[in-house]
Order: structure tokens, then sequence, then C-alpha cells
């Protein structure tokens, strides 16, 4: 799952929270929560925090973890890229 930004004609941004699903050999994006459309750089920048959190408890909704554990640390999107890329090692 992941946030997007939807620009609109009237010049608002529209927040939404996708998901990628793979039906036969095609990709597909399904809409899992709209978060409404906003002009406000500020504030589109709140709601995306917003959505992230979101995230994270939808996810886990469907795959709880261990209540000894922060689910944000298995279902945050920006904590998973930065773990992904600690893990890398530069080739030399």
């Amino acid at each position: 799952m992941f946030v997007r930004e939807v620009l609109k004609p009237n010049g608002s941004v529209s927040i939404r929270i996708v998901e990628s699903l793979r039906l036969g050999n095609k990709v597909v994006q399904k809409m899992v929560r709209s978060l409404g459309q906003y002009k406000d750089p500020k504030e589109i920048e709140v709601i995306k925090k917003t959505a992230e959190q979101l995230i994270v408890e939808i996810e886990n909704n469907r795959n709880p973890v261990l209540s000894i554990f922060d689910p944000s640390d298995f279902h945050a999107v920006k904590k998973r890229k930065q773990k992904l890329s600690e893990t890398e090692t530069p080739e030399a």
C-alpha cells in the first residue's frame, strides 16, 4: 500500500491510499481509501502523514503482529525502505 496524490483540474490534490494487485498478467491498482481533496501544501503534508499511519493500522488489521511489538516496525512504508537501504552494500 502507498499514498497517491492526484492533481485535480480545479487545482486541488486528492489524497488516496492505494494498493497494487496482480490479476493474471496485469497489475491493477485498487483504491483502499480516499482522504479528500486539499489545496494547502501544509495541509497536504499533514494528511499524507496521517495516511501513512492509517496504512499501518490497515496492514495490522490484515496481518496482526504480536502485542509486544510495535506494528509500525513491521508495516510502515518508510521504515521498510530505510531498512532495505541500510542492508544494501555498495559494490566495489
